[in-house]
């Protein structure tokens, strides 16, 4: 089996805290997406992912975006549990992130399509008390 590099650069210029979602969510978030991101590289000439932590008034804004061969068109299908563009995949990924999503009032996810890179975007908003 051939191993593809992947270009990935990561970007957190400060520290977090008062995190306001649970650690097992946020691992799973990040990790559906970032396995997401690795595998759509592995089908275009040059596969890069890039990974961006930012803070702003305690809010978290997270950004991963990674090269992709074609645009999707019926992108709302992929959130359905069951669904998947890849060969022998169980397709729950996504649909995962949006149950994730519903447990939370200060959760934000969406995703798009720019200049041919797959584009999450996740921002978790400080709670107001």
């Amino acid at each position: 089996m051939k191993k593809e590099k992947i270009d990935i650069s990561f970007e957190c210029h400060y520290p977090f805290s008062n995190f306001e979602l649970d650690e097992i969510d946020f691992v799973r978030l990040l990790s559906i997406f970032l396995d997401n991101a690795t595998e759509a590289c592995h089908e275009v000439t040059h596969p890069n992912v890039e990974v961006l932590f930012l803070t702003s008034n305690n809010d978290i804004s997270i950004r991963i975006s990674n090269s992709v061969k074609q645009k999707y068109e019926k992108f709302e299908d992929m959130q359905k549990p069951g669904v998947s563009t890849k060969k022998n995949h169980s397709g729950y990924g996504l649909s995962i992130v949006e149950d994730i999503k519903k447990k939370y009032n200060n959760l934000f996810i969406n995703y798009g399509f720019s200049d041919g890179k797959f584009v999450s975007n996740i921002i978790v908003e400080k709670r107001k008390k």
